[in-house]
């Protein structure tokens, strides 16, 4: 965190650490109105959530097939922190925080403080942007890879926490948060019987859309379909076989029944009959999106490049019963297929809500000035905006070397 916490954190004539800003929002549900539009275009609150969301929580970074080999690098930025999760000789996983050990930037270039993640040569810092997984063959000694991110002693850096569920991975960079099963809770025992399938990723992909991590994730539990499968037909009158099935301190999940199922894939061998005419959707909060159908499972973590845009990072996984499945198999290609085209079209809602929230009450939207907030209407949304307030409003101890009077210190990657 580069903006001293005890100075406070306050844009638009408001303080973003006061209980009564997010006053309406904490009503009970079908009462409570949406979060303030500040929460989705100010730069000074993505700071805010750096301090008491990013790095204080356990937040999802990848899988474990993606770093099979030793010496293998997955790079993640958290908030504003760079760090890389690297697979060990002896086949354990290892945290780092990211410290160009070359030289580099000797304090942020000023392009670089617009809360926007910038496209840099110096990949290791916590303001650029992600590449994706570095093969041990590449962090060779003296090699360009090796020096951004481990440099010449790589156990001289910060290290992090790292803990997987399954294939998930997952780091945190709070030494004093509990661990990743406890604060998981009911999200394992939802995906079990996927975990005991001994799930594989065999494919995925990166997709950028111009939202609000928050509004991505509200949009996808809202309007995510699932794909090959027809959902079961309601009778006249009923209501559709989807519900909000499940939540608690830091997750929801939505359940869809399903009429059948393709034959192009195995069914996950570990599910029992219910669950295999049926789909779950998971937000893990903060980061975690998960589909999981009967044969095959989808993992999307929200990662925020600026504060009006998401990158959705994707990846499929079959059950151990699909043997020889490859990302060139054609139920594969299809299901890809599927979740491009669906993220697009969430992802063209989802920026049409952030305009809308960019606007709100400025003189560019003169007619939503001084009027409240619409009533949240999804109760995947209400539930996740709870989450997220308590955890703004919560108090900690600061450890500050600066003095008090410095808004921002000096950092290099």
């Amino acid at each position: 965190m580069f903006v001293h916490p005890e100075l406070g954190y306050f844009d638009e004539r408001e303080d973003l650490t006061a209980a009564k800003l997010y006053a309406p929002s904490r009503l009970a549900i079908g009462k409570a109105r949406g979060l303030p539009p500040i929460a989705f275009r100010s730069k000074v609150f993505a700071d805010l959530e750096d301090e008491k969301i990013w790095t204080r929580s356990w937040v999802f970074v990848g899988a474990l097939d993606q770093i099979p080999e030793s010496g293998d690098l997955l790079p993640y930025t958290i908030g504003h922190h760079g760090l890389h999760v690297q697979r060990t000789t002896g086949g354990d996983l290892v945290g780092r925080f990211n410290k160009a050990q070359h030289g580099g930037c000797r304090a942020v270039p000023a392009q670089c403080q617009t809360g926007i993640k910038t496209k840099c040569s110096f990949t290791s810092c916590g303001y650029s942007r992600d590449r994706d997984v570095i093969p041990s063959s590449e962090l060779g000694e003296d090699t360009p890879a090796m020096r951004q991110y481990l440099g010449e002693q790589p156990d001289r850096l910060l290290s992090a926490r790292v803990e997987s569920f399954g294939p998930f991975v997952h780091a945190s960079l709070d030494r004093a948060a509990p661990s990743l099963e406890a604060e998981l809770g009911p999200v394992a025992e939802h995906m079990a019987p996927y975990v005991k399938a001994k799930l594989r990723g065999v494919a995925g992909f990166w997709a950028e859309h111009q939202c609000n991590w928050k509004l991505a994730g509200r949009a996808f539990m809202d309007q995510a379909e699932v794909p090959h499968m027809a959902p079961v037909a309601a009778k006249r009158g009923a209501k559709p076989k989807s519900a909000a099935v499940a939540h608690g301190a830091r997750f929801v999940a939505r359940e869809i029944g399903l009429s059948g199922v393709e034959g192009d894939l195995p069914v996950l061998a570990t599910l029992d009959e219910k669950a295999r005419m049926g789909a779950t959707l998971i937000w893990s909060f903060p980061n975690l999106l998960i589909a999981a159908l009967p044969d095959h499972v989808v993992t999307i973590g929200l990662q925020p490049t600026s504060f009006s845009s998401t990158m959705h990072r994707v990846r499929l996984y079959v059950g151990f019963g699909a043997k020889g499945v490859t990302a060139e198999h054609p139920g594969i290609i299809k299901r890809l297929d599927f979740w491009r085209a669906l993220l697009a079209r969430i992802g063209e809602r989802s920026k049409a809500e952030q305009l809308e929230t960019m606007r709100w009450g400025t003189p560019s939207l003169p007619a939503t000035a001084g009027k409240k907030r619409p009533i949240e209407t999804s109760d995947y949304g209400y539930h996740f905006q709870r989450f997220l307030i308590d955890r703004l409003l919560a108090e900690h101890d600061y450890y500050w070397a600066g003095p008090l009077t410095d808004a921002r210190i000096g950092h290099g990657p």
